[in-house]
């Protein structure tokens, strides 16, 4: 199957040179390709410029429906669809097409894949319980707002957990629609109140009860002491912490290095890297260098030597499972287990609740490590890095907290800074006459100037 269209272009001009500039999709991203054409623009050439666009434009597109030719990885699973199966199994019809390569859709990872099978298997469970049967093409959104009723009502899921069902079905009923197998969205008429973003605040430490949680950590020998002070000072993700082994931990230079991450399918732990089943950290900038301080690195000491005493005390009743793939893991318990991640935070939310402090969970502690840093004059860039964002503005617009005494702050130093320059505004232009109330006037005038110019 081949795609008209997938590039378009036009000529630019740039440094007295005429270029074809081609633009095009790959992976759902936008992208450009710059093309000389070697002809001055100073002697026009714009229609000679505009022949050669025509044919790069066709060249590139054969090349990219070849490339993608050569990426589908077999028959198109959804062939043979008719409208009439049972809508559950067109759904797992569905993410089977989207578990493989295909020349028109993306490839979905095998975490989204394991994750919206886990929601599929929910939708069949309400709908047994409640005698329904529902075809593809008689779907309809009475069925969808009674399962998100359950879903919100019954399970209390937020609305951010229930948007994640809805976007599996948005696609699946857009695949549908493309392929003319239903004539209509049953989507269309849904209770949006069920997918409303609920307004939420999100919980921080500040220095001193960071502090005071360490302090508590230590002082109560936590089990996860290690686990949560990484996720407080060095800003690490769940699944980034549990998934460190030794070998990234470098401790003559003192580096940790962020290459694998631990995901929970559903109750079956697994490694997630770009060595294991071609498995990716969350984003290309999730890959990070972090320093260790020295206390954190004797931690780590302590950790291995732990571990090291458990391999000899329990021999071959130690789990080698991951010693087979040449990963030693830093986060295991006695018997050489992986921990489950939900079981590490369940930990901390109680040990929060036993010692009174702050319900931040462990994301919190992450975030908490982005607000510090910010707090105490660290450079955004540098937050941002730490962290592994790919932008910034994920990094200033969820992880760095403005509270009040912030805002107050900043207007305390806005108005001292601008009243001051006022003053020796009108210091430098007095004339001299002693008015007082004429001076205070001209005052008023040059402070409102500088804050609000004509």
């Amino acid at each position: 199957m081949e795609n008209k269209g997938l590039v378009t272009g036009c000529v630019v001009e740039k440094n007295d040179k005429w270029y074809c500039v081609l633009s095009y999709k790959e992976n759902n991203k936008r992208k450009q390709k710059w093309i000389a054409t070697g002809i001055s623009s100073k002697r026009g050439g714009k229609t000679e410029a505009k022949a050669i666009l025509a044919k790069e434009v066709e060249k590139f597109e054969e090349l990219l429906n070849a490339k993608n030719k050569s990426s589908f990885d077999g028959q198109d699973m959804l062939s043979d669809c008719t409208g009439y199966e049972l809508f559950t199994d067109y759904l797992l019809k569905y993410l089977n097409y989207r578990s493989v390569n295909n020349p028109t859709k993306k490839k979905l990872s095998e975490v989204v894949i394991m994750g919206y099978r886990y929601y599929v298997k929910h939708l069949q469970t309400f709908l047994e319980a409640n005698n329904l049967k529902p075809r593809l093409n008689d779907i309809n959104s009475n069925i969808f707002n009674q399962f998100y009723f359950y879903l919100k009502e019954g399970k209390k899921l937020k609305c951010m957990s229930i948007t994640k069902y809805h976007c599996l079905f948005q696609g699946a009923i857009k695949e549908a629609l493309d392929r003319g197998l239903i004539a209509k969205d049953p989507l269309k008429n849904v209770n949006r109140e069920f997918l409303h973003k609920e307004p939420t605040k999100t919980i921080r430490f500040n220095d001193e009860e960071a502090k005071e949680f360490l302090r508590l950590l230590h002082e109560k020998n936590h089990k996860f002491e290690l686990a949560y002070n990484v996720a407080l000072r060095l800003g690490l993700r769940r699944s980034e912490i549990l998934g460190l082994a030794f070998d990234c931990i470098d401790f003559e230079n003192k580096v940790l290095m962020v290459r694998r991450s631990l995901l929970n399918f559903y109750g079956r732990n697994q490694i997630s890297c770009t060595k294991i089943e071609n498995y990716k950290l969350k984003t290309e900038s999730s890959q990070r260098d972090i320093p260790i301080p020295d206390d954190l690195l004797d931690m780590f000491k302590k950790q291995k030597e732990w571990i090291e005493n458990n391999k000899k005390t329990l021999g071959n009743g130690y789990d080698s499972n991951y010693m087979n793939w040449g990963l030693d893991m830093v986060f295991v318990n006695e018997t050489g287990k992986l921990y489950n991640p939900d079981f590490v935070s369940k930990q901390l939310t109680k040990f929060e609740k036993e010692n009174n402090l702050k319900k931040v969970g462990l994301h919190g502690l992450r975030r908490s490590c982005g607000s510090i840093m910010y707090r105490n004059g660290v450079n955004i860039k540098v937050i941002q890095r730490l962290l592994g964002h790919s932008d910034y503005a994920t990094t200033m617009d969820i992880y760095v907290d403005v509270d009040e005494d912030d805002l107050i702050g900043g207007i305390e130093v806005l108005d001292t800074k601008l009243l001051k320059q006022a003053k020796e505004k009108i210091d430098q232009e007095r004339d001299g006459d002693g008015d007082e109330l004429a001076d205070q006037a001209k005052f008023v005038k040059v402070a409102r100037d500088m804050i609000m110019p004509e």
